[in-house]
């Protein structure tokens, strides 16, 4: 099983393009020095946000995950958020409480304690999401809702961690490559024409 998908995830690669390699290459450093930002602007530790902005990123895009983020940190109640309202709670939670381990939050979110450290700057941890499990089965209609157990999703991580060695860089810098060469090869379109045939 690991195999395969240190296979798919390696093709995945070799089909990336120069702009998907200059964007999942700059992705997390950019994603780091905004929360730092937003940490020192708030004066409030950038463990705080970081869990804030992770919290706030199941099903939702990172462009409205940043919006959001911004948005509960700087108290704008004109703000739609369109993730689930869970969420958002959760987020504020952590928040008022200015907690740095969103563990306690998402017992079971075992793509956002990884994403909140990788937002810490910790290169080492890999955050899958739904892309992220797609490419490493090769398969547009893999769905994440089966990853119920850390063990099921160990198991993805440790895939993208010994490939990532194969191909030359730092874990979670590999999953960013391959999340941008993924969602441009299969956009959402192509997804959905895909799932209504099937």
């Amino acid at each position: 099983m690991r195999s395969t998908m240190a296979t798919n995830l390696l093709n995945v690669y070799e089909r990336s393009t120069t702009d998907d390699l200059r964007e999942g290459l700059a992705f997390y450093p950019d994603a780091v020095a905004q929360v730092n930002q937003w940490a020192s602007t708030l004066r409030v530790s950038p463990k705080v946000v970081a869990c804030v902005v992770s919290a706030l990123s199941p099903n939702v895009d990172w462009p409205h995950n940043l919006v959001a983020a911004c948005a509960l940190l700087f108290d704008d109640d004109t703000f739609v958020y369109r993730g689930y309202r869970s969420n958002w709670d959760k987020a504020a939670r952590i928040y008022s409480a200015l907690a740095e381990d969103i563990t306690p939050y998402y017992p079971f979110g075992f793509k956002v304690r990884p994403f909140s450290l990788n937002l810490m700057g910790d290169c080492e941890s890999v955050t899958v999401d739904t892309h992220a499990l797609q490419a490493a089965h090769d398969d547009v209609l893999s769905r994440i809702n089966g990853m119920r157990t850390i063990d099921v999703y160990s198991r993805y991580a440790e895939a993208y961690k010994q490939t990532s060695i194969v191909a030359g860089f730092v874990p979670c810098d590999f999953q960013s490559i391959i999340w941008h060469a993924w969602r441009r090869m299969y956009p959402s379109v192509y997804k959905r024409r895909v799932r209504t045939r099937r």
